[in-house]
């Protein structure tokens, strides 16, 4: 399963919970956002997030 199968079900785990619509529009723009870095960097998008990838995508936001 690659990252964009899990958000959507994660999403959906969510709304199941009963979540907030703001918390759950929050998280989605998040993974979003994370998921278009790593897609940025030219590679296939895997199944998990490596810790470089969370450490590039924190600072590309710090430098933001």
């Amino acid at each position: 399963m690659n990252l964009r199968e899990t958000h959507t079900k994660f999403l959906k785990y969510l709304k199941d919970k009963d979540r907030a619509n703001a918390t759950i529009i929050a998280y989605a723009k998040d993974i979003d956002q994370l998921i278009e870095f790593v897609e940025a960097k030219g590679k296939p998008l895997p199944t998990e997030i490596e810790k470089d990838d969370l450490n590039g995508f924190i600072k590309k936001l710090e430098d933001e």
